[in-house]
């Protein structure tokens, strides 16, 4: 019959007793993960058969951590079904967040496998009376959280206060680890290594910058490290700074604000997101998008006040609609482009609203012309009321450019009005055949002209400053200089 023993072997000074206390037999094969050289001898020596998972993980290179853990807790339970018997070693008693641990116990329940626990001494409170004892800045006040090295895809945002990561060890796992603390930490954030010596006894072995923490070795399971709180605002901050504002010792303009009155500012604020997209900085994309981010938390804010709603709840509830509308991406439904893709969505949409008739090509009313007319040919598209390609659409501008110039001609100003928006419509059809954004392109050529005519007010400037004074042909001239000359 096989059965799976876990044995936490505590800080390690007394592991050969615990394992003799035990009662295991030691011919039993044993997985360990990233022991000390010492005791990986010392075990060798005793006739116990290794089965190290280092190497494991080398061989799974490229899986998510998550992936990796049920990789890992597979192996140790292929150990017990080869040998009827297996055990694995893990450090401390092993605390309850070890991810290797709870996998082990997932894997053994589902496949009927029964596991006998031998628990060894806590390894948490060292390593903190330790911090506490060596790092006077280190602030306990906003909580302290630990997560185990196996398990930072978990690690969705920063905490903040104090992290602790335990059972850093491994070339692979410290990569990912750099991975998800690069989404929160900045390059050069500091992280403290801690590790347990021969005689159990905790000690600080280093500090290295984010940056570095690939390529720190000699870890092993006794090995933790210190990420302590970055000093940057978080999300939270910024809810408690428009709170602050909002309230009587605040702002007298921000208390003055409500829901309308914001309107103008987050359609500046969007418009100017996409002027920073074109021009192609990354810095001020990061600040126009905060900028637009404030507006978020201002009606957040807004809202919380009359009791309607708190941003925890806007945050969760598009979450929630991403994972809804993506069967395809978090559970088994199966789509071949991205054309299936939304119509994917829109049924899953319709559902959600209860299945009653909807007007299709409903819309908000603010929306700019050329964007709506853009939404509307999609939707269209979308239940097969299109041209087969591109040709059509194109051909379609040429007709209706003839019926405007038919129109013109016939001089009534109502079918001039009438063709012009036919023709606008078609050129829309065009762009979105071709993946432009119509209402985008238009902007940038707006802004093209107002370059090249402030060229032209330069040259009338430096002539005198009068337009009256040049030709059409000269005014021309220069505009073709702009155009020459990339502006």
């Amino acid at each position: 019959m096989r059965k799976l023993f876990i044995i936490g072997m505590g800080r390690g000074e007394n592991l050969f007793s615990l394992l003799k206390e035990s009662g295991i037999s030691l011919s039993c094969a044993v997985a360990v993960r990233s022991l000390p050289e010492r005791i990986k001898r010392n075990l060798e020596t005793s006739g116990i058969k290794i089965r190290p998972l280092e190497e494991v993980e080398k061989n799974y290179a490229g899986l998510s951590l998550g992936d990796l853990r049920k990789k890992i807790a597979g192996t140790v339970l292929g150990s017990a079904e080869e040998e009827g018997e297996a055990a694995c070693l893990l450090p401390g008693r092993p605390w309850p967040g070890d991810g290797l641990y709870q996998e082990l116990l997932k894997q053994a329940e589902k496949s009927c496998c029964p596991v006998e626990v031998f628990p060894g001494e806590d390894l948490c409170s060292p390593v903190l009376e330790l911090l506490q004892k060596e790092d006077t800045a280190a602030n306990f006040s906003r909580g302290v959280t630990w997560i185990d090295a196996l398990c930072l895809d978990e690690l969705r945002e920063p905490p903040r206060g104090e992290l602790l990561v335990a059972n850093a060890a491994g070339g692979y796992v410290l990569q990912k680890a750099k991975e998800v603390f690069k989404m929160h930490y900045p390059p050069h954030h500091p992280i403290d290594i801690f590790k347990f010596n021969g005689a159990g006894e905790p000690f600080r072995a280093g500090s290295v910058r984010l940056d570095d923490l690939d390529e720190v070795d000699n870890l092993h399971c006794w090995t933790f490290l210190r990420i302590p709180p970055r000093p940057y605002y978080y999300l939270g901050d910024m809810v408690h700074l428009m709170g602050k504002l909002r309230s009587p010792e605040g702002c007298p303009w921000d208390r003055e604000q409500d829901h309308q009155s914001l309107q103008p500012f987050l359609l500046e604020e969007a418009y100017e997101v996409l002027e920073a997209i074109d021009r192609g900085e990354p810095a001020e994309l990061c600040e126009e998008l905060g900028d637009l981010l404030l507006q978020i938390v201002f009606h957040s804010q807004l809202a919380a006040e009359k009791d309607e709603f708190y941003l925890w709840q806007v945050i969760d509830g598009i979450s929630r609609k991403i994972y809804r509308r993506h069967p395809h991406v978090f559970q088994n439904e199966k789509v071949r482009d991205a054309g299936e893709v939304s119509l994917l969505w829109q049924q899953i949409k319709d559902k959600e609203k209860g299945g009653r008739p909807r007007d299709r090509f409903a819309l908000p009313s603010g929306f700019p012309a050329l964007l709506r007319a853009q939404k509307i040919q999609k939707k269209a598209s979308q239940v097969g009321f299109d041209w087969p390609d591109k040709n059509g659409a194109l051909l379609k501008v040429f007709e209706e450019l003839e019926e405007l110039r038919a129109a013109l001609e016939d001089g009534r100003k109502e079918m001039i009005a009438e063709e012009m928006g036919d023709l606008f419509f078609s050129l829309v059809n065009v762009a979105r055949f071709v993946g432009v954004d119509a209402e985008i392109v238009l902007n940038r050529t707006v802004d093209k002209f107002i370059r090249r005519f402030r060229y032209i007010e330069d040259q009338v400037q430096k002539r005198g400053g009068d337009f009256k004074s040049f030709t059409l042909q000269e005014l021309d001239a220069w505009w073709e200089e702009a155009k020459k000359t990339g502006i």
